[in-house]
């Protein structure tokens, strides 16, 4: 009897075991969303007298697969494009004025933003990495592509993680263009 109850739990682990194998593939879809982001710019009142536009040309505001490095075919996590140029704005926007530019709603130099990608992978234990690459335009002058990284701990809640690095992600992208000289200069020359 008791080498029959021995058998009947080593059966009952072996189910348990291919049962959370085969559930592991099926996972819930995690949305990320930015939530604050923060600006590391200079305060050197630089831009002094130039008035500033700025534009998010995401017309999409459906759900974007962030594309995951490691595993191509993960979907889990997604964002949305138009929520991510919203924060790069809003740190835009700070940024700019504390290098002396108005933001205003109309000015001869525009600055559009797109999402060109949003890419994520997890490194060591734990860690996860966030890449995002926005696509840049001021007007005829200036088309170009900045790249930011962010890291976080990845521990806790699901997806938690991922937008603190999706968010370090997007300031960097920031903090880019702010110390960036030929898109500072594209800005003074615009005014």
């Amino acid at each position: 009897m008791k080498q029959y109850n021995s058998f009947v739990f080593v059966r009952f682990q072996i189910i348990i075991l291919f049962a959370s194998l085969s559930l592991w593939g099926c996972h819930p879809q995690v949305h990320i969303t930015p939530t604050e982001i923060e600006v590391n710019s200079p305060k050197d009142k630089l831009l002094a007298g130039v008035s500033v536009a700025l534009k998010n040309a995401e017309t999409d505001s459906s759900e974007y697969i962030i594309i995951n490095m490691q595993r191509p075919s993960d979907d889990m996590f997604r964002t949305n494009k138009r929520a991510c140029i919203d924060m790069i704005l809003n740190g835009l926007n700070k940024g700019l004025n504390d290098r002396g530019a108005r933001v205003v709603q109309e000015a001869p130099c525009v600055v559009t933003l797109t999402i060109q990608e949003v890419a994520k992978k997890t490194v060591g234990m734990g860690t996860v990495k966030c890449y995002s690459t926005v696509n840049v335009t001021v007007g005829s002058r200036l088309k170009k592509a900045y790249q930011g990284e962010g890291a976080a701990a990845d521990v806790g809640k699901v997806g938690a993680g991922p937008t603190i690095a999706l968010n370090r992600s997007l300031s960097d992208v920031v903090t880019h263009m702010l110390t960036d000289e030929e898109f500072l200069s594209v800005l003074k020359a615009g005014k």
